[in-house]
């Protein structure tokens, strides 16, 4: 159902944000960190990067601890609309525009924030295809000149309601839940269209092996490590 009133629409994403703060609070939570130096939840950490996130698992990285110096870059699409009354409620940043409306002036934007926060960028939104890469998150990259960090999230216990186009997956409470992120994709500023283009593949597949891994780690198998390289692990768990 579409709701029309944006009065209505931001009563409703204040309402789920209480919802999901009380869900989350719940579950224990998991940290996987490919680089401590890029921590989302670091209010002191001194380098920001753009954070890959597909849409179904938005959630997540929003609820599971409060992330801190974050803005998120949302389409203009009705859909964005939910995110960006969601992320007012966390009191978080959210910067409106895509590659097909508002992207130019979203990126200049992005350029500005990138000096004392990093970006959150759903890269198969807002139409999917479902966790297939566009090329939007590593031309902000190459516009900003900070790095991409690709992630991945699940829960050893979720729902899944199905949207227009993909599922969002919503941990049960009192479920484990887990964060991996990979080391930082760096790409030179002002890149070529083909390098874009071999970036954006680059990170695809690190998006589809660190999905792996969390899904691995919340049916309880064991992995010696969270990224092909060195990795940094925190977990912590809720009261």
């Amino acid at each position: 159902m579409k709701i029309q009133s944006p009065f209505l629409n931001r009563v409703i994403c204040s309402l789920g944000v209480a919802v999901f703060k009380v869900l989350y609070r719940t579950t224990r939570v998991d940290i996987q960190l490919g680089d401590p130096v890029h921590d989302p939840y670091n209010p002191d950490r001194e380098a920001e990067c753009i954070y890959s996130v597909w849409h179904d698992l938005l959630l997540f990285p929003l609820f599971m601890k409060q992330p801190r110096s974050i803005v998120a870059l949302v389409g203009r699409h009705r859909d964005g609309d939910y995110v960006s009354n969601i992320l007012k409620a966390l009191k978080l940043k959210a910067i409106r525009g895509s590659s097909s409306r508002g992207g130019t002036e979203a990126v200049l934007q992005a350029v500005q924030e990138v000096n004392d926060h990093s970006l959150v960028v759903t890269p198969d939104g807002p139409r999917g295809p479902r966790r297939k890469m566009k090329q939007g998150c590593v031309f902000v990259a190459a516009q900003t000149g900070i790095p991409v960090v690709a992630t991945a999230f699940s829960a050893s216990s979720a729902w899944k309601p199905m949207g227009s186009w993909t599922d969002l997956v919503i941990p049960k409470p009192f479920s484990k839940v887990y964060a991996v992120t990979s080391e930082p994709f760096y790409i030179q500023k002002n890149a070529t269209r083909e390098e874009i283009s071999a970036v954006t593949d680059l990170i695809q597949v690190e998006m589809d092996r660190l999905n792996i891994i969390a899904e691995a780690l919340a049916a309880g198998k064991q992995l010696p490590t969270a990224n092909a390289s060195n990795d940094v692990s925190e977990t912590k768990d809720a009261a």
